[in-house]
C-alpha cells in the first residue's frame, strides 16, 4: 500500500516545489505534527528550549490509513553545521549506512535526476528488513522526500516521510524529519513496534552525530 507515492521525480523543478508543499501538508494532515523545518514555530516552549540545548524533540503518532497501521511521527534536531554541509551529507546515499538508526546497509539501485532509488537493509539481533526507498532531493527548499517502492522486494507494507533543513544562523542547522512506516505482523512482532518507532524518530540525532564524527576527524 502506497500512500502518496512520488512518481514524478522527472517533473520540472517549479512542478517538484509545488509537490514539496503538497506532500509535506499531507503528512502534516495524517501525522497529525509540523512536517517542515519551518514548524518550529508550531512546538512548545518546552520542545524549544530542548532544541536550544542541543537535544532530540520526538512527536511520535500511530494512524489507521485503510485496513493498514502506521506509526512514525516527527522529530526535530540542531546541527552544529552549515546548512550546506549537512544537505551534502543527507543526500548523499553513501553515507546512509554510517548515518540512518540501525541500517546495515545502504545501495543505490538506480537514478533518475535529481531523484534515486536507495536499496536498505536494517538488522539488529531477530529483526532483518530489507526494502528500495525511493528519494526525491529537492535543493531549493533543501527538502528530501521518499516513499517505498513497491516494484521492488520490500519487508514493510507502508513507508512515506520527508527530512528538511533551515539554517539557523551561519553555523546551525535544524533537522526536521517526518515518516510513517506500515509493518506486517509476520515481519515482526507487534510488540517491537514501540522500538522500530523509536529508532525511526531518531534519525535527526543519528544525522547529528555523524556530522559531529567527520568534523571531528577532519
Amino acid at each position: 500500500m502506497t500512500v502518496f507515492p512520488l512518481t514524478n521525480f522527472s517533473a520540472p523543478a517549479r512542478g517538484r516545489r509545488s509537490a514539496v508543499v503538497a506532500l509535506l501538508s499531507v503528512f502534516a494532515l495524517l501525522a497529525g505534527t509540523p512536517a517542515g523545518a519551518d514548524a518550529q514555530g508550531d512546538l512548545t516552549a518546552a520542545e524549544r528550549a530542548r532544541l536550544q540545548r542541543g537535544e532530540l524533540v520526538t512527536r511520535p503518532a500511530q494512524r489507521r490509513v485503510g485496513g493498514q497501521v502506521t506509526f512514525g511521527g516527527t522529530s526535530y534536531q540542531v546541527v552544529r553545521a552549515p546548512l550546506a554541509e549537512v544537505w551534502r551529507a543527507v543526500t548523499d546515499p553513501r553515507r546512509y549506512a554510517d548515518m540512518l538508526p540501525q541500517v546495515r546497509s545502504a545501495r543505490q539501485v538506480a537514478q533518475s535526476g535529481p531523484s534515486r532509488s536507495v536499496a536498505l537493509r536494517h538488522q539488529r539481533g531477530p529483526i532483518d528488513v530489507r526494502y528500495v526507498m525511493n528519494f526525491l532531493f529537492e535543493r531549493r527548499s533543501h527538502t528530501v522526500l521518499f516513499t517505498l517502492d513497491e516494484t521492488r522486494h520490500h519487508d514493510i507494507r507502508a513507508g512515506w516521510g520527508f527530512i528538511r533543513l533551515a539554517a539557523r544562523g551561519a553555523d546551525q542547522t535544524l533537522v526536521s524529519f517526518g515518516a510513517m512506516v506500515g509493518i506486517d505482523s509476520g515481519v515482526v512482532s507487534v510488540g517491537m513496534r514501540p522500538t522500530l518507532q523509536e529508532w525511526l524518530l531518531k534519525v535527526p540525532l543519528t544525522v547529528k552525530r555523524y556530522i559531529d564524527r567527520q568534523r571531528s576527524a577532519a
